[in-house]
């Protein structure tokens, strides 16, 4: 994801009410394979039971501020969202969330 896209999608979704069409667009086909995975997963006791959306958005938005927000994280030094230290850290700790979420080790 380049980082002009996270400020895009998050202004779309920032522009959602409750009375709005889905933007189906930006996230369908991700949750149609994380709810296929997690299905699969769950019905071979692999994992424990969650809802797809959930994860999906707890993983998901953390990827667009990671993006959007190398410089608004208050008294916490800058980073570069691009440096491959700072992406394989983040996918680390993306990757613990996800397993301590799904009650997998």
């Amino acid at each position: 994801m380049a980082a002009t896209d996270a400020p895009l999608i998050l202004r779309a979704f920032a522009g959602l009410s409750s009375a709005c069409a889905y933007p189906a667009g930006y996230s369908s086909a991700a949750t149609a394979v994380m709810r296929t995975i997690l299905e699969d997963g769950m019905a071979a006791n692999r994992c424990r039971a969650v809802n797809p959306m959930h994860l999906v958005n707890l993983l998901s938005g953390s990827i667009l501020h990671y993006v959007r927000n190398p410089g608004l994280v208050g008294q916490l030094p800058e980073y570069s969202a691009d440096d491959p230290r700072e992406m394989a850290a983040r996918k680390a700790i993306l990757r613990q969330t996800a397993r301590v979420g799904l009650g997998v080790s």
